[in-house]
């Protein structure tokens, strides 16, 4: 029985794993653009150009528009998840309210959910 709980989280995926993925494409991206920049300039025998990485947060807004800003409520319990909630994709299909902010989720008398804090 050692080892039971490890052996169940196993199958669970991260809620926030589509932001990771995407921000490792966009280093890789931009890690390729340098490279690339380097190997031009090296045969022009001029200094390259550093181009900076994108950031967490600019990558993770560029690639998430729930990261934008909206929410995501549950209709039965009226309680809402930011994109940062661990639950914010468990919510059934049935039961999702989508709001543009935490202001109109408030407004329509959601709370927001514990695990968000």
């Amino acid at each position: 029985m050692i080892g039971w709980t490890h052996e169940k989280s196993r199958a669970e995926v991260s809620d926030h794993a589509p932001v990771f993925i995407a921000l490792g494409r966009a280093r890789l991206d931009a890690s390729a653009s340098v490279v690339q920049s380097t190997n031009r300039t090296a045969s022009n025998s001029a200094p390259a150009a550093r181009t900076s990485l994108p950031t967490l947060a600019s990558a993770a807004t560029q690639t998430s528009p729930a990261l934008a800003g909206g929410v995501r409520g549950n209709r039965r319990s009226n309680i809402y998840h930011r994109p940062d909630c661990p639950s914010y994709n468990r919510i059934g299909a049935n039961n999702r309210v989508e709001f543009p902010s935490a202001q109109a989720a408030i407004a329509a008398g959601y709370r927001l959910a514990g695990n968000c804090r």
